[in-house]
């Protein structure tokens, strides 16, 4: 899927498997703006394994502009490795739970 530009995943459970491949894929990727939400009320735990490739993932998205993950109870893996790659990734903004990045790091 060479031109596919935006994605909205709708899940209940984050798997390694799936974001540990993806992050390998994504620099061939064209995505420039990517949506993740739970469709439960509560939010759901994500393993660290699994967040720090979702990070990974995010961060290896060459075109990724916006970025928007909505209940899902995120590790302190999540947040060192956003913090980590931070400085080659071009994401102008990233929100988990309608608040910003910025503001989750320096809480």
């Amino acid at each position: 899927m060479p031109r596919l530009s935006k994605i909205r995943l709708e899940c209940a459970y984050l798997t390694n498997s799936f974001f540990s491949t993806a992050a390998t894929l994504a620099s061939s990727c064209q995505i420039s703006e990517f949506s993740m939400s739970n469709p439960y009320t509560m939010a759901v735990f994500v393993s660290e394994s699994a967040a720090a490739n979702l990070a990974e993932f995010l961060c290896r998205l060459p075109n990724l502009t916006c970025a928007s993950i909505t209940r899902f109870d995120l590790t302190g893996t999540f947040f060192k490795t956003i913090a980590s790659q931070a400085s080659p990734c071009r994401v102008e903004c990233i929100t988990i739970d309608d608040k910003p990045l910025s503001d989750l790091l320096n809480a």
